[in-house]
């Protein structure tokens, strides 16, 4: 125990017993300063002048405000039906949580949150309830799939359930931790610190106790339980430095010990691992009675079976080993960890093999051949569980495009502006396409890869050399290692590392404030993540090295006063658009509902000046990859600031600590990859404010779909959960979803002829209305001459409806001009049309919202509608143009308005949804939603008798979704509801924060005035759609041609440097 721990004991006691606010905290100092002096000399501490003192207690109410307000998070599961768990009450009872008990005093010791530390017991012990009981007397086999963010403490979970299942009687545990020897090193470290308690604390250092190991001890070293009983310490055969190798294999490894294993899936590793299980096996046994457990992290990369739908018989390598590991055991557990669970449970479900798996040796040699059974699949079949992360985790949805908006004290519920603008001058030097000029030159230019996006980028016009997309295809290749590049560093590059030293500074400045606290992070890294290449790799280094050098030399000899000095540079970037100025000054009012940062103090550019020097000093540039032997290092007592530049290796599953600054150019076609490959998401205590993400518009634009998606996706997991569904039928939703296919890597879908998708039980909006001047004119034209005139009724005076048949509604997708995108319309109007057959969807209600925040809009006249109609304007809503620099892109060069800020959601409200429904249907909808939450405010706090979780539930959550109004519809029913948006806010004429934003209302009104828009803009609204397709039991949904989805094929292959097992090979049985 420290002085800061007293401290937050002393806070937390005083709290508890008062309804104490942020006020009430700052100001208990003098109040309990005598009681840590006292308890200090109880417990033997020396004496400490009362300045030191009050430096503890600030640190200390830091701490305890930071992470007090935090939400942990609920975790969700689907179970398949029948399911009934083995542990039982009285089974728990006759458990001796000791590596439990252990792990979650050390998160707590630790400085995390008690709510937190509270919800991953909760979530380990329901993984466990689910998983094979290890003591079973028959053969059993279970798998399971934990989803949870990308960075959002996954490992910390799968490390409480591995010391559950070591209590439970679990002996092996085999953890698959990536393909990257990087990454295995990083998870065997933190499992010999979380689970073990025994390891090299720092290399180079001594092997003794360790994270868990330090709040106690077990083996022969331990002190026992403290009733006479002692407790086995469980061992591991891998190491940092040492993987399951063969070397590992020969020493032959007793299974009389319990073992916790961190290894690659790698073939070689696994099938050394495979050997040693094998020839372990008793005389006469083809399988071992011991229970074991693997956990998959990363399950959705390199494990799964992409061979499968050729039939039972064909295994990838690295799917059949981990089946025929599987397979050597009666009682077994498969657990697979990801982000992305698009393509777990898109694989194929194989029954098992009637044939063998062949493992062959070399011996003396000669080829020696084991045969293997495999078990049938890793498919998620008995449950799936879905971890939120707690409310001070930064991920995807607090920085892109989401349908719900998040909840914090920006007047629009902004998104964390943490982008950079997108990075456009990267192709001449970290090209994705080449091709060879008059003189020889290797010349980098753009990659297109399918002719409808040479005819969206260039029409019938030519590009470079090119006049065709079929001339571009032959001329063109992709690049190669040996290819020159990069030839210099972007100039965004450049900003890039400027912004890190600027992050440098201002992270040393909060030094004193934080170092004496738990949640100190002391290291400052910056990812450059440009090419897989290795060799383009360390060129970037070396020319990294040679800048940071001359901004070093710089920053130490230039006079700060001068305005052509690097100071002045640096300036110039903190009160850019993109700089730290605002997010410095204004961070905690982007901060979600529910996080806190106390450490996060505002502070101005002069104070930075005479930090710089301090700043810079040590700054290390390393290219992690094969040929440097670089390697990432985080010494607990030795503070790093670290330019990391690599692919692969620093992608995936890896930690970069005190990640600030993200330079991420690296292509793919693969969204849900793409995801995984952002290491900026996480936690970010004391430093949210200097981070920054630099990548490209395509990058963006797949990160905001897939942010989309995986949200749309949870939402109706938690909604089948409250429904009682199971696996199974979340695996047909992911299937059909509209959203699963754009996003999922095409190997996953490869050996599929069709594909079904469907609408049904969703929400789908024009969430990108198009802006140029023949659109704008023609969309709203169309809406008063063909659409206005038929509305004849009023709803709740602030809407107006007309009944309209199927066929009306699938001309107005097909016919007419619109704001859905080129493929929507017709994939909408065919569901309808398949719906139709079977007797849902035939009756429609078309509705447009009347009132709104821009006042006092257009009158009826000029919108077209019926004289008769009792209104007198119809106002409109507003909808601000884009901030971001994205977003400002998207419009100007694409002529789209992305509706995205806070949310890309256009309806009003939720409540405009419900307009189908009865007063009774309402009231239902509305307690279902109220009886959830109040379940979940149960689950946080079991304090809460039903009553007074009810009670809270209707004062904290004042918007119902308007998924539960939908859920009230009838299946024969369907909503087109039509929003009207001022243009003049929205081509940022209006409503623009001058402050904030000096230059936006001017680069839009020259875009106006080239455009022709001048007089269009005040008279002619933008049009919104949103269509509510009902729940549909017996769901038609809707097949396809997998060709007619244009999905993006890796055309030219794929050079797997620095890969493993890049591409799957397979196996026939």
């Amino acid at each position: 125990m420290t002085y800061i721990e007293i401290f937050k004991e002393l806070i937390k006691h005083e709290v508890s017993s008062s309804s104490g606010d942020k006020n009430f905290v700052d100001s208990l100092f003098d109040q309990i300063k005598e009681r840590a002096i006292m308890t200090g000399k109880t417990l033997g501490f020396s004496e400490v002048d009362t300045t030191t003192l009050k430096s503890y207690f600030e640190t200390a109410k830091n701490e305890y405000l930071s992470v007090n307000p935090i939400d942990p998070g609920i975790t969700h599961s689907l179970t398949k039906k029948g399911f009934k768990t083995w542990l039982t009450l009285e089974r728990e009872k006759e458990i001796n949580w000791d590596y439990s008990e252990r792990y979650f005093r050390y998160l707590e010791k630790s400085g995390r949150a008690s709510k937190v530390v509270k919800e991953t017991k909760g979530s380990s012990h329901s993984i466990l309830s689910k998983m094979a009981d290890p003591k079973s007397k028959s053969p059993i086999y279970n798998k399971g799939l934990v989803v949870g963010a990308v960075q959002s403490g996954k490992t910390g979970n799968f490390n409480a359930v591995i010391n559950r299942a070591i209590d439970a009687g679990y002996e092996i545990v085999l953890v698959l931790s990536g393909l990257m020897e990087d990454l295995r090193g990083q998870t065997q470290q933190r499992i010999e610190k979380d689970v073990i308690g025994e390891g090299k604390i720092d290399s180079g250092e001594k092997t003794g106790a360790k994270g868990v190991g330090k709040i106690k001890r077990f083996g022969v070293r331990g002190a026992g339980d403290g009733s006479g009983r002692s407790v086995y310490q469980v061992s591991t055969i891998t190491s940092k430095q040492k993987d399951f190798s063969k070397s590992v294999e020969k020493l032959d490894p007793t299974l009389n010990d319990k073992y916790v294993l961190v290894c690659k899936k790698n073939v070689s590793v696994l099938k050394n691992i495979i050997n040693w299980l094998h020839n372990s096996l008793g005389e006469g046994n083809d399988k071992h009675n011991i229970p074991l457990l693997i956990i998959d992290d990363e399950a959705d990369n390199a494990s799964l079976n992409n061979m499968g739908a050729k039939g039972s018989e064909y295994a990838s390598k690295t799917n059949g080993h981990i089946r025929a590991i599987l397979g050597l055991f009666h009682v077994k557990s498969y657990l697979g960890y990801t982000a992305t669970p698009f393509a777990n449970v898109l694989q194929d479900r194989n029954e098992k093999p009637n044939v063998d798996w062949i493992i062959s040796n070399t011996r003396r040699g000669e080829n020696v051949e084991k045969q293997l059974k495999l078990v049938d699949n890793i498919f998620p079949d008995d449950f799936i569980e879905l971890l939120n992360p707690p409310s001070n985790y930064v991920g995807a949805k607090q920085i892109f495009e989401t349908t719900a908006p998040i909840e914090n004290k920006t007047d629009e519920n902004e998104k964390i502006p943490l982008i950079a603008p997108p990075v456009d001058d990267y192709i001449g030097n970290f090209p994705s396409r080449v091709f060879e000029g008059d003189g020889g030159e290797i010349i980098g230019v753009e990659d297109i890869r399918s002719k409808s996006e040479w005819e969206e980028r260039f029409g019938y016009g030519g590009y470079l050399c090119f006049d065709s997309f079929k001339d571009y295809r032959k001329e063109t290749r992709a690049p190669r290692k040996e290819d020159d590049f990069p030839k210099r560093l972007p100039d965004s590059l450049k900003v890039a590392i400027k912004c890190y030293v600027i992050s440098l500074a201002i992270r040393e400045t909060r030094i004193p404030s934080m170092i004496n606290s738990e949640l100190h992070q002391p290291h400052n890294t910056m990812l450059v993540h440009v090419s897989r290449f290795s060799l383009w790799q360390n060129t970037t280094k070396d020319l990294i090295v040679e800048y940071v050098k001359d901004i070093i030399s710089k920053i130490n000899n230039d006079k700060p006063q001068n305005p052509n000095s690097i100071y002045a540079e640096l300036k110039k970037l903190w009160f850019s658009s993109y700089g730290f100025a605002h997010i410095v000054e204004n961070i905690k009012s982007y901060l979600p509902k529910g996080y806190d940062d106390e450490f996060m103090s505002p502070i101005v550019f002069d104070s930075l000046i005479p930090v710089f020097i301090n700043a810079v000093e040590g700054i290390e540039i390393k290219a992690i990859n094969s040929y440097t032997k670089d390697v990432l290092d985080y010494p607990r007592t030795n503070p790093k600031k670290i330019i990391a530049i690599g692919g692969n290796k620093l992608s995936r599953g890896f930690t970069l600590e005190g990640l600030t600054i993200n330079y991420f150019i690296r292509v793919t076609n693969y969204s849900d990859a793409l995801l995984q490959m952002g290491r900026w998401f996480g936690y970010r205590l004391g430093y949210l404010d200097c981070c920054k993400i630099f990548t490209t518009q395509d990058s963006l634009d797949k990160f905001n779909d897939t942010t989309r998606c995986i949200e749309e996706l949870e939402t109706e997991f938690i909604k089948m959960e409250e429904q009682g569904k199971t696996p199974e039928n979340f695996v047909l939703r992911v299937r059909k979803h509209p959203g699963t296919l754009k996003i999922t890597r095409p190997s996953i879908l490869k050996n599929a002829t069709e594909v079904k998708w469907s609408y049904q039980d969703s929400l789908i909006m024009t969430t990108q209305l198009k802006v140029d001047k023949e659109n704008v004119i023609n969309i709203w034209n169309n809406f008063k001459e063909k659409i206005a005139p038929k509305f004849n009724e009023t709803h709740r005076q602030d809407i107006l409806m007309y009944k309209a048949s199927a066929r009306e509604v699938i001309n107005i997708l097909r016919n007419q001009p619109n704001n859905f995108n080129e493929k929507d319309p017709e994939y909408l109007a065919k569901f309808i049309e398949l719906c139709n057959v079977k007797g849902y969807l035939t009756d429609w209600s078309v509705a447009l919202k009347i009132s709104g925040s821009s006042k006092p809009g257009l009158s009826k006249e000029s919108v077209g509608l019926r004289q008769e109609l009792k209104i007198t304007n119809v106002e409109l809503a507003k909808r601000s143009g884009p901030k971001k620099r994205d977003d400002i892109g998207m419009f100007f060069d694409r002529n789209l308005f992305r509706a995205s800020g806070k949310s890309a959601n256009i309806i009003s409200s939720n409540e405009d949804m419900s307009i189908l429904l009865t007063p009774q249907q309402k009231t239902e909808a509305r307690n279902n939603f109220y009886t959830f939450k109040a379940k979940e405010l149960k689950r946080k706090d079991d304090r809460l008798s039903d009553k007074e979780a009810q009670s809270k539930a209707r004062e904290e959550f004042k918007t119902i979704p308007e998924r539960y109004y939908r859920e009230k519809m009838s299946e024969t029913e369907g909503l087109l509801m039509i929003y009207l948006f001022d243009s003049r806010y929205s081509f940022n004429q209006l409503g623009v924060d001058d402050k904030r934003y000096p230059t936006l209302k001017k680069e839009f009104n020259e875009y106006v005035v080239e455009s022709g828009l001048e007089d269009v803009i005040n008279t002619t609204p933008l049009v919104g759609y949103a269509i509510e397709f009902p729940p549909i039991e017996k769901d038609p949904g809707g097949t396809y041609l997998k060709g007619d989805y244009d999905i993006d094929e890796d055309i030219d292959g794929y050079d797997n440097e620095d890969e493993i097992e890049a591409i799957p090979d397979y196996n026939v049985l």
